[in-house]
């Protein structure tokens, strides 16, 4: 009897030791969530940071305009990167590589398989490196565990520079269709002439503005039919509304 008791009180000694355990078990299951998260968040914003930038500056070049004198602010690049990513997903689907992506998926499957792969204790291989000399064994050794290592590094590496060429890409190819149709309706003679540049009393230019910043204003001249960049100094800009559709 006395060692049922003893038993009893041992059994409920351990569990509230696995009752103990359990927040801390959260905790540091919440902790690995939390990280998980934030990677993922830092990735997506590098991602999205990264199209707007290009897709912003690939227009800019496309439409002659120089793209250092327009610089955008961080959080009009990450908006920008959305609109690319998000709204033009089916380019993005058709602009990733997928023949180097599952190239890439492949290389890293062979390498874990054969890092993986069970090594049985007697086999031809080992007996015959077991009976040559230390210096004929060590570097064969050597050389298979190094081009594994190679293999599996050299995957990696590709996935993620693959990674890190995607949002340029799709920013590229984002920013000259947008640039492709601008230039469309700039040279519809009635779409063009939509804005004007005054200064004081004087019409500076008569068109439709491509892009402006603090420093300055980037305008497709209608009367010249080029597109013109000229310094934001006390420039009014005067926009002519279209009747709506």
């Amino acid at each position: 009897m006395a060692d049922n008791g003893a038993d009893g009180e041992q059994t409920k000694k351990e569990a509230g030791n696995a009752g103990a355990k359990s927040p801390s078990h959260i905790a540091s299951a919440l902790t690995t969530m939390a990280g998980g998260i934030l990677a993922m968040a830092t990735l997506i914003g590098f991602f999205l940071h990264l199209s707007g930038d290009v897709a912003h500056s690939t227009y800019l070049t496309e439409m002659g305009v120089p793209a250092a004198l327009f610089p955008q602010a961080t959080d009009a690049k990450i908006i920008h990167g959305y609109y690319v990513v998000i709204i033009q997903g089916i380019r993005l689907i058709s602009d990733i590589p997928w023949s180097i992506v599952f190239t890439m998926i492949g290389m890293s499957t062979l390498s874990i398989v054969i890092a993986r792969a069970p090594i049985k204790e007697n086999t031809a291989i080992r007996g015959w490196l077991e009976r040559r000399s230390y210096w004929i064994r060590q570097p064969i050794v050597a050389l298979l565990g190094s081009a594994v290592f190679l293999s599996a590094a050299a995957s990696i590496g590709c996935f993620v520079l693959l990674l890190a060429i995607v949002p340029g890409l799709v920013g590229e190819k984002f920013g000259k269709s947008k640039a492709d149709e601008t230039k469309k309706l700039l040279l519809a003679e009635a779409s063009a002439k939509t804005s004007q540049l005054w200064k004081d009393s004087e019409r500076l230019a008569e068109g439709r503005v491509i892009e402006t910043s603090d420093s300055w204003i980037a305008i497709y001249d209608s009367d010249l039919r080029m597109v013109r960049v000229l310094k934001n100094d006390e420039v009014e800009i005067r926009t002519v509304l279209s009747p709506a559709t």
